[in-house]
């Protein structure tokens, strides 16, 4: 099953936001003054580890996905991202 994931980051800080919703609106507002701007969509298959992602992602796939699930969205710093959206 492929999901497409949508990467924010806060400003020009070292905090992402990921969810599925393409507008980002349910990234918390009070966890980002300076804004959430639209970085790019990342598609993830289930199941096997995404093309052009860092090891460590598939490590923290469950939890990005858990609280995707559970809160909307997963925040975290860009350790927690796909290396390609760190270029």
């Amino acid at each position: 099953m492929i999901r497409t994931i949508h990467v924010f980051q806060c400003g020009s800080a070292d905090l992402f936001g990921i969810t599925q919703d393409r507008t980002g609106a349910n990234i918390p507002m009070e966890e980002c003054r300076d804004g959430w701007r639209f970085i790019k969509s990342v598609e993830l298959e289930g199941g096997s580890p995404p093309l052009g992602m860092d090891v460590a992602w598939q490590e923290r796939d469950a939890a990005v996905w858990a609280a995707i699930k559970n809160n909307g969205n997963f925040l975290g710093g860009a350790g927690a991202l796909p290396i390609e959206s760190n270029q």
